[in-house]
């Protein structure tokens, strides 16, 4: 049909280091949509065995290839040599998830250290500050 564009199902999202959790999304269905086995490596982790001997190693061997290289292939240069010693994609996965972590998360966190703040600010009673922290940790646990 001329006037549409073909996009390939199975072209890595591109990484954007301030959209993480988009990204990670992105990424999962793009991972499952190419073999539910290899999202399953990602997920599982892999372990290199000394020798692969069995069919079950070389499939698992053959996932996590797939799914590193996918993963690979949606990061920019300077990311890939931020995780580029990490042996699966499980480390790799991990290891992004750390070093960039979900925006939203953050935000609360500045959100919470913003109330915080004003409530305390001019106050003076460090007392009062740590009252609204145990308060703040207290919530946090019972959610």
């Amino acid at each position: 049909m001329a006037g549409y564009a073909t996009i390939s199902t199975n072209e890595a999202p591109m990484f954007v280091e301030t959209k993480y959790s988009i990204w990670s999304m992105k990424m999962k269905w793009n991972l499952q949509s190419v073999g539910y086995d290899i999202w399953n490596s990602n997920v599982n982790g892999y372990v290199p065995p000394n020798k692969v001997k069995s069919t079950t190693q070389k499939e698992a061997r053959r996932y996590n290839s797939k799914a590193t290289e996918i993963i690979l292939d949606g990061l920019p240069d300077p990311v890939k040599e931020r995780v580029g010693k990490c042996i699966s994609a499980k480390e790799l996965w991990d290891k992004l998830k750390d070093l960039y972590p979900d925006e939203e998360a953050l935000k609360e966190q500045e959100q919470n250290d913003s109330f915080t703040k004003d409530v305390v600010q001019g106050s003076g009673n460090h007392e009062e500050e740590e009252n609204l922290h145990d308060q703040k940790d207290e919530y946090e646990e019972r959610n």
